[in-house]
C-alpha cells in the first residue's frame, strides 16, 4: 500500500486557481486518484470565504436536523472563534477519503493551531484516504515531513527545500534577529 503524502504549494505572487490547476495536472501524472464514486472523486476545496458562508448555512440547517452539530463536534461553527470553527471542520471532513484543495488554511489559525492541523494532515496523509495539494504561507504547514513543495516566485514552478522557501528564510531572520 502507498503512502499518499500530502503535495505542498508555497505561492507568491501567482494565482491560486492557476497554482492548483498546475499541481492538480502534475498530480495527476504522478499518483492514482482515490477511488472514484459514481464517476467523481471525492474531496473538497476550502478558502476561508467559502467556509464563513458554510458555517453561516450549517447555522441553517441545523434548525433542521440538529445531530448534524455531533459530526463538527457538538458545537455551532459559528458559536466558536474563527480558528477554532476551522479546525473542528477539518477533523470532521478529512475523516472522509478524498482529494482535498486548501487556500490558506492558516489564515485563521494560531501557530498552536497550525501545529494541530499540521499533525492532522500528517496522520490522514499517512491513514492513505486522503491527500492534500495546499496554498500556504505558513513555514509550519510548510514543515510537514515528506511534502513535496513548488515555489511560484520567479523565475518559474520549481521543486525547493523547506529551507529554500521565501517563508522559512523570513522566519529564521526574524528569530536570528530577536537573540
Amino acid at each position: 500500500m502507498r503512502l499518499a503524502l500530502p503535495l505542498w504549494l508555497s505561492l507568491a505572487g501567482a494565482g491560486v486557481l492557476a497554482a492548483l490547476i498546475w499541481a492538480l495536472r502534475r498530480r495527476w501524472q504522478r499518483f492514482p486518484f482515490p477511488a472514484a464514486v459514481n464517476g467523481r472523486v471525492p474531496g473538497s476545496f476550502f478558502g476561508s470565504q467559502v467556509f464563513n458562508n458554510f458555517a453561516r448555512i450549517l447555522d441553517e440547517w441545523l434548525t433542521m436536523d440538529p445531530g448534524l452539530l455531533e459530526y463538527y463536534g457538538g458545537k455551532s461553527l459559528m458559536s466558536q472563534s474563527h480558528g477554532q470553527s476551522l479546525m473542528a471542520f477539518f477533523e470532521s471532513r478529512f475523516k472522509i477519503k478524498g482529494l482535498y484543495l486548501l487556500d490558506e488554511p492558516e489564515t485563521a489559525l494560531s501557530p498552536g493551531s497550525q501545529l494541530e492541523l499540521l499533525r492532522l494532515l500528517k496522520e490522514m496523509g499517512a491513514a492513505g484516504h486522503a491527500q492534500f495539494i495546499i496554498a500556504t504561507h505558513s513555514p509550519i504547514l510548510l514543515a510537514c515531513p515528506g511534502a513535496q513543495i513548488f515555489s511560484f516566485d520567479p523565475p518559474g514552478i520549481r521543486e525547493v527545500s523547506y529551507e529554500d522557501t521565501t517563508h522559512f528564510k523570513v522566519y529564521q531572520q526574524f528569530f536570528a534577529a530577536q537573540l
